[in-house]
């Protein structure tokens, strides 16, 4: 707890709010010191906004700080509850702010109002033809209607945050997927460790010399005279050494697949539950595509003879998981570049708003 009693500001996400509520504070108090003709609003109505936003900006700091509400560190992460209140509370503060502009900080405030609006809504509808009419405002140099601008504000904030919310759901989504997928791995790989004769992972040979070994096993090939006792061949490593490539496999796929999906400004970070995800589903699709080429589901393979190449195999199934994971890493993909950032639209201006 520091000093003036606020919690410390350790996560990334409360330090940007923070510093929204620095600057609409700071924007607030510049308005609120306007007189005379200045003002955009009658006294009253003036005092009453001024009002709501800086009640709005206490609860943005509360949500930030974990005092309301409060933060607790695995429902908070899971439930996004704090993130919620502290950004919405900013954006509502942010929509009224718009109707204490005069109209050279209106000017300047449209073209990233226009910008979100022509991210987050959908072409057509009234406020996004709103959004339109501000832009074409601008360019020709007319008076900006703050309640315009603040209801566009008020939807493109609105419209962004849906999507956010969908990426934290999509986030919670690939964190199950992951830690059902690991955990059946384990109980996968430490029940054939106490049973490994249960499904035997090894490659019988036909014609082989006397005293060579006959059947290849992940971890070891052996010689078995009486294939009714193949079971006996198979050792209790021989899943865990498999489970262990196809996430190796799955950990190259991940190095390789998710390097295009930059990292958003948003505090609901999928790339990295996605990445992990496909650690658990490799191990799973080499231990699924072994078992496969054992029981001879796959004609052509009886050539496997060694260990080694079973690991190989193994390897290359666990990279293969990309092939399943892949829609995940599309669908990611769409729902980041769905969240509108300051980043993608820097260099937008007032055409954005062309219909």
């Amino acid at each position: 707890m520091s000093d003036n009693g606020e919690v410390p500001l350790r996560r990334l996400w409360a330090q940007d709010a923070m510093a929204e509520v620095r600057l609409f504070q700071a924007r607030l108090d510049i308005a609120a010191t306007r007189v005379g003709l200045l003002q955009p609003q009658p006294a009253a109505e003036r005092q009453v906004t001024v009002t709501a936003v800086h009640r709005l900006l206490e609860c943005a700091r509360k949500a930030a700080h974990g005092r309301d509400p409060v933060y607790r560190p695995v429902y908070s992460w899971w439930s996004g509850n704090c993130v919620e209140a502290a950004f919405r509370n900013l954006h509502n503060a942010e929509g009224l702010l718009a109707l204490l502009y005069n109209q050279d900080e209106a000017r300047a405030e449209t073209p990233e109002a226009v910008r979100r609006a022509n991210e987050s809504l959908p072409r057509g509808t009234p406020v996004h033809d709103l959004a339109c009419e501000l832009a074409e405002a601008r360019k020709e140099g007319a008076a900006i209607n703050l309640g315009d601008l603040s209801k566009v504000i008020e939807a493109g904030h609105a419209a962004a945050d849906r999507q956010r919310a969908r990426l934290r759901t999509f986030r919670n989504v690939l964190t199950t997927g992951m830690t059902v997928t690991a955990v059946l791995v384990v109980v996968i790989v430490v029940v054939a460790a106490f049973w490994p004769d249960l499904v035997p992972l090894c490659f019988v040979q036909d014609a082989v010399p006397a005293n060579e070994p006959n059947v290849a096993c992940p971890v070891r090939a052996t010689r078995v005279d009486d294939l009714a006792l193949l079971h006996t061949a198979a050792g209790s490593w021989d899943f865990a050494v498999v489970a262990a490539l196809g996430l190796l496999g799955g950990a190259l796929s991940s190095a390789l697949f998710i390097r295009d999906l930059y990292a958003n400004a948003t505090p609901y970070n999928v790339t990295v539950p996605l990445a992990l995800l496909k650690l658990p589903a490799g191990a799973l699709t080499a231990l699924a595509g072994i078992i496969l080429l054992a029981g001879e589901f796959v004609p052509g393979f009886s050539a496997i003879d060694k260990p080694i190449q079973i690991l190989a195999y193994a390897l290359v199934f666990g990279f293969a998981q990309q092939l399943f994971t892949h829609y995940l890493d599309q669908r990611a993909q769409r729902l980041v570049n769905a969240v509108p950032t300051k980043a993608r639209g820097a260099s937008a201006d007032d055409s954005v708003a062309v219909r």
